[in-house]
């Protein structure tokens, strides 16, 4: 919908009943090379990560249209905190439904991703 609004699109924290972001994800590691992962993640995995993320003070937000639907979502992790020359540097993840793909929505959770 190329006329999406910004105030069209909620972006919050990731909760526990957000289990969307496992389909968005699975149709990356199915067909895109634009994922590190090498198995689709299921709910357990995507639950098990979610607080794991979250504690290290680093946010897991996702994008819902107004009916509630999530069409994308965003985080960050802390990478090789063992390197010292990388011990403040985290890789980001943006992951848009691809039914979605070309609206604004990655621009919006990478923007909210990097505010914190």
């Amino acid at each position: 919908m190329p006329g999406l609004k910004p105030a069209q699109l909620t972006i919050r924290s990731c909760a526990e009943g957000d289990l969307a972001v496992t389909c968005i994800c699975a149709h990356y590691v199915a067909h895109g090379p634009s994922t590190i992962e090498l198995v689709s993640l299921d709910d357990a995995e995507v639950a098990r990560r979610g607080p794991a993320i979250q504690s290290g003070s680093l946010p897991w937000i996702v994008a819902s249209l107004d009916n509630g639907r999530i069409v994308g979502h965003a985080y960050a992790i802390v990478c090789r905190p063992c390197i010292i020359g990388h011990r403040f540097t985290v890789e980001d993840f943006v992951y848009v439904d691809p039914t979605h793909a070309g609206w604004v929505i990655c621009g919006l959770l990478l923007t909210r991703r990097i505010e914190g």
